[in-house]
């Protein structure tokens, strides 16, 4: 295996919170709501003491959190979104094209894209979970998990066909003008004589800086 011993450097990034005012983003709120089968004349709806707002249907509540998070959750797994999928693939490229859309909402920064993070060769039937996380100059986005409760950026739970829960991370992450260097793989690997455990995979990613505010990108490492 060919290691690159240059230094690595990158931009740092800022998250952009798309809900901090969602109650009076009736525009925004307008364009999610279809996708969850919510029909904006008649939904109930209430904003909660930290400003998310709640809506609520007879077998489904989708809260968008004041900190952006988006939540979907049927409370009867029998009544949730159909997809309409005959085959398990095309469950699993249904679900694609469902994340697909609900991200398309954000206008994130054309470098910035999601790929599949679970193991999808083993899923045969048309339940399963799905998992995504956000990557940006092809470098992953660790979720800040302190401040969503999530691992990944997009997590999906399928029932029979109906995706009965649905998680988004809905924050633009936003390029910096600033660069910094986080070394080289070298100098990443050195660090692994105190490291106990077995290694799959070593890369560059996005970490929060809870000082800082913001995600600094950093030698990330995975174990087997």
């Amino acid at each position: 295996m060919l290691i690159n011993i240059a230094e690595k450097k990158a931009n740092t990034i800022v998250e952009k919170n798309l809900f901090s005012n969602i109650d009076s983003n009736i525009n925004l709120y307008s364009k999610i709501l279809p996708y969850f089968n919510y029909n904006i004349s008649n939904i109930r709806k209430y904003v909660e003491s930290d400003n998310s707002m709640v809506f609520v249907e007879n077998y489904g509540t989708l809260k968008l959190h004041s900190n952006g998070k988006l939540e979907y959750l049927s409370i009867d797994e029998s009544k949730g979104i159909d997809i309409d999928a005959d085959s398990v693939n095309d469950c699993l490229n249904s679900c694609i094209t469902f994340a697909n859309n609900i991200t398309s909402l954000m206008n994130n920064d054309k470098s910035m894209y999601f790929e599949i993070s679970s193991d999808i060769h083993n899923i045969r039937s048309k339940t399963f979970t799905l998992t995504f996380d956000y990557y940006i100059y092809d470098n992953k986005i660790i979720v800040a998990q302190e401040l969503y409760s999530q691992k990944n950026a997009i997590e999906i739970k399928v029932v029979n066909g109906k995706i009965v829960s649905y998680n988004q991370i809905f924050v633009s992450f936003i390029p910096t003008e600033e660069y910094v260097s986080c070394g080289s793989a070298i100098d990443a690997i050195d660090q692994l004589d105190t490291y106990n455990e077995t290694v799959a995979d070593i890369f560059v990613a996005y970490i929060y800086n809870k000082d800082e505010s913001m995600y600094l990108p950093l030698w990330n490492i995975e174990d087997s």
